[in-house]
């Protein structure tokens, strides 16, 4: 969650997606954030940056949410089907 907007790892089509939810029945209608990953399976929010395990892509990914385009960026390479994540402090 980030403010309104529910985050989802739809890890059969490779997305991340988000859902406002701040309506009395939110909608299925969905705003495509992030594509082309691997088998995302969870996410982790830190401040603007999702961080997304990427379960067939054998990596950890970043991206920022605030950018118009977010894109991703590896964090960690050659994670072994990492799946989730916890965060500890900063």
């Amino acid at each position: 969650m980030n403010g309104n907007d529910l985050y989802i790892a739809n890890s059969n089509a490779g997305t991340i997606v988000k859902v406002d939810i701040s309506g009395t029945l939110p909608t299925n209608t969905t705003a495509e954030v992030v594509n082309g990953l691997a088998s995302p399976y969870s996410l982790l929010l830190h401040g603007n940056d999702i961080y997304i395990p990427e379960f067939n892509g054998n990596k950890i990914s970043k991206a920022d949410i605030s950018a118009t385009l977010p894109t991703t960026a590896a964090q960690v390479v050659t994670a072994d089907e990492p799946f989730y994540l916890l965060a500890n402090g900063d």
